[in-house]
């Protein structure tokens, strides 16, 4: 299985004014089910960026162990609980993101510090 790819110091979040108005206001960033994005390959990529990083991390429990590691036999949209995800990108400016999160140009990229999940 292949080496996780590197998380970067500071990720992006495309997003409209109006939306990351709401994001500030609220502390918080709203996540989609995988059933409902619009492009289904992202569940297939979701599921295999989950799928390289479960053998590097260590767990505190063997219930939590048991818990990511049965992400390994998921098919894809054969979710017992579904996940939800939000968008981040490594990138501050990203013609691809702009086009798809700012429509009509309007939009910021929010900057987050990526802080590690130690489990």
């Amino acid at each position: 299985m292949a080496e996780p790819v590197p998380v970067p110091e500071i990720v992006y979040h495309y997003t409209s004014i109006d939306t990351m108005t709401k994001i500030v206001a609220s502390e918080s960033i709203w996540a989609t089910s995988v059933c409902y994005l619009n492009d289904t390959s992202e569940q297939s990529h979701f599921l295999n960026l989950v799928r390289s990083r479960i053998p590097h991390l260590q767990f505190k429990t063997p219930e939590a162990s048991a818990v990511a590691k049965s992400f390994l036999n998921v098919r894809d949209g054969e979710f017992e609980n579904r996940p939800f995800i939000a968008s981040f990108s490594a990138e501050a400016d990203s013609l691809p993101q702009w086009r798809s999160y700012c429509s009509a140009g309007n939009g910021v990229a929010i900057g987050f510090r990526f802080l590690p999940f130690h489990s």
